[in-house]
């Protein structure tokens, strides 16, 4: 059998090149495929609500609510927030105790400052967070502590790597004194940024300082400008225990309708990579009134990365499916012709010669019975004779 195949590749050399150009393209079309499926695992802040769940059997979602800055909330927005949402879990009959885990939450807003040292000064970026921001974004902590709820200082502010060597020459600088806009604070921890080509392909250039959000807030409660510090980014991982429960929940008792919700868990699914195939000439228009912060830029790029990379595949995949469906229609019309020119024939054949053999064989079973039969009623005559 292989030998027969050999010698007619040989003999049809264009055919085999067909072959082989299919194998390839097959391969490589499942390549990029896979790489679609593998894209997101660059941005770990999109998996906030598996690092959350761990071994729980209940599933989570990760939400980012971005809100326009005309529309920005407060703190006591978000208390009211998960009260509602709570009560959505309680309506479930989930437990919703203090230490149910059920959800967690995180906040931030940004703005530009001026900070200095003794060794240098500059303008930074300052990103204002609230309750369980590092567990959303799991910074790599270079020295020092990260900024958590439990912190009960209000000065300590957390430097990036750039930041850091701009003000002391080194990245191993906790409990060293800053100012930022003239104010006093203290390092708690330099982190490093993410390195991954989406994050660097954001554009972001400025170094970045992060501060409790309290303290940013308390800072301006006196200006005229309060409510430009107001929240505008609001992230969540919710259980999830039915399809949907969660963004439905969040959806309805969100505080502002103009905020652009975005379900972060399953947006790097097929399904959802197709959605953003058939955006794609829309897609780059910013229609939504808000601000993208770094992270979302990154994420997006990330969406678009891996929906070309699945088209792609796709493509790649369309040459090897078509002779894949020609093959298998050919071989159906091809069994089809042979099963009516040759089996059936056959087997209507047999099928004949068996009913005519058993019709011969009731045939003569019935000529014996009658002969049998015949012969009994001639000896009954012979012997009403004989008496």
């Amino acid at each position: 059998m292989k030998k027969r195949i050999l010698i007619y590749f040989k003999e049809h050399p264009l055919r085999f090149a067909f072959l082989v150009l299919n194998l390839f393209l097959f391969i490589l079309g499942e390549i990029f495929i896979f790489q679609a499926s593998r894209w997101d695992s660059v941005l770990t802040s999109q998996h906030a609500a598996e690092r959350w769940a761990g071994d729980s059997e209940i599933s989570f979602s990760q939400f980012t609510c971005l809100i326009p800055k005309s529309e920005q909330i407060s703190v006591s927005d978000v208390y009211a927030l998960r009260l509602a949402l709570i009560g959505k879990l309680e309506e479930a009959s989930l437990d919703t105790s203090l230490n149910s885990g059920l959800w967690t939450d995180a906040w931030s807003t940004d703005s530009t400052v001026t900070v200095s040292s003794d060794l240098g000064n500059g303008k930074v970026e300052l990103i204002a967070v609230g309750e369980n921001f590092f567990q959303f974004h799991p910074l790599t902590l270079l020295s020092g502590n990260l900024l958590s709820p439990d912190d009960f200082s209000p000065d300590r502010v957390v430097l990036d790597e750039e930041t850091a060597w701009l003000l002391f020459g080194s990245s191993d600088v906790q409990g060293m004194s800053l100012t930022i806009d003239e104010k006093p604070f203290v390092v708690a921890g330099v982190v490093a940024k993410d390195d991954d080509f989406a994050s660097n392909s954001t554009g972001r250039s400025d170094m970045q300082i992060f501060m409790p959000y309290d303290t940013w807030a308390a800072l301006h409660a006196d200006e005229e400008d309060a409510e430009s510090v107001g929240i505008t980014c609001y992230e969540l991982i919710l259980a999830d225990p039915v399809k949907n429960f969660a963004y439905n929940a969040l959806t309805e008792k969100f505080p502002v309708e103009d905020a652009l919700i975005i379900q972060n868990t399953g947006r790097f699914s097929f399904s959802s990579l197709f959605n953003v195939l058939k955006a794609y000439g829309t897609r780059s228009m910013q229609t939504a009134p808000v601000a993208f912060p770094d992270w979302e830029n990154a994420a997006r790029s990330v969406e678009d990365c891996a929906s070309l990379a699945l088209f792609g595949g796709l493509v790649l995949l369309f040459l090897p499916g078509i002779c894949i469906l020609v093959t298998v229609i050919s071989v159906l019309v091809f069994s089809y012709r042979k099963l009516d020119r040759e089996i059936l024939p056959e087997s209507r054949e047999r099928l004949d010669d068996a009913v005519r053999a058993r019709q011969r064989v009731r045939l003569e079973r019935m000529n014996r019975e009658q002969n049998d039969s015949g012969q009994t009623g001639s000896a009954a005559s012979s012997e009403q004779k004989n008496n």
